[in-house]
């Protein structure tokens, strides 16, 4: 593993995210002059200790693990019980990983799988992580949270897209202002527009909407948002689909049921089955 250091992180794919462990400086205004303080006087003699004679020791040191097998058997045990600390096996290679190399250069044995953990869950590191949530979920929310101006039964008002989706499904949400809800048919002629197709029980997004590209031009997911959506279950080609006169393209299928409007699973169940 290496280091860089950079003013900003620039990690905006979920991908690098989950494959680089981001060290950031705690801002000064968090943290209250005194402790600050304290702190650096507590620091500041353990750097001195820190001389190009003990780094070059600690280099050798890890190469004599490296050569003599230590530290793979060391990687093996730190990864499996991180893994089973964070409950994710992804972030128990990413953290474990890290964890194997600091426990050398504190320790002389391999521990046991139990001590490992131990070490790992009183190093509180599930507290750095982020939820391992699939890529699609966070793209959807992107695009089922999109309002947009249309003409309901009480005028002009924004509408979330999601909201328009469970109307063309006809299962539209109970809010106070029912009465003002769109029509199936209305909301379906809206999703259109946006190249958004609903056909129970399956909704079609399509490969060419340029609104899709554009409510997604500033995340993660301006590049290969359709293959982002097949982390979720289900979600696969859906052939070609007329939209409007001008737009019949390819299309990508999303069951309806991880939405909640189908079925008796929404997106979360489904993760926790």
């Amino acid at each position: 593993m290496f280091c860089l250091a950079s003013i900003g992180g620039g990690l905006r794919q979920e991908a690098d995210k989950t494959r680089v462990s981001l060290l950031q400086l705690k801002s000064k205004h968090t943290v209250p002059a005194e402790e600050r303080r304290e702190h650096w006087n507590t620091l500041q003699p353990m750097l001195t200790r820190v001389t190009p004679a003990l780094g070059r020791r600690l280099v050798a040191r890890t190469a004599l693990w490296l050569r003599s097998g230590k530290f793979d058997e060391l990687l093996a045990v730190s990864r499996s019980a991180a893994g089973v600390v964070l409950g994710d096996a992804r972030s128990g290679d990413q953290y474990g990983t890290l964890g194997a190399g600091a426990w050398i250069l504190l320790n002389d044995d391999i521990p046991e799988e139990s001590e490992m953990r131990e070490w790992f869950a009183a190093l509180d590191v599930k507290a750095f992580i982020e939820e391992q949530a699939p890529e699609g979920k966070r793209l959807l929310s992107i695009i089922l949270q999109a309002r947009e101006i249309v003409q309901a039964r009480d005028g002009a008002r924004k509408v979330a897209v999601g909201e328009m989706v469970g109307a063309a499904a006809g299962k539209a949400a109970e809010t106070p202002d029912q009465d003002a809800a769109l029509t199936k048919r209305k909301a379906d002629g809206y999703l259109r527009q946006l190249g958004i197709l609903v056909k129970p029980p399956y909704l079609y997004l399509s490969h060419e909407s340029e609104w899709i590209n554009q409510k997604l031009e500033d995340t993660p997911f301006a590049d290969g948002w359709r293959i982002a959506l097949q982390t979720l279950p289900d979600v696969g080609p859906g052939g070609s689909k007329y939209f409007h006169p001008g737009l019949n393209t390819r299309t990508i299928r999303i069951p309806l049921e991880i939405l909640g409007l189908t079925g008796h699973l929404n997106l979360e169940d489904r993760e926790t089955q």
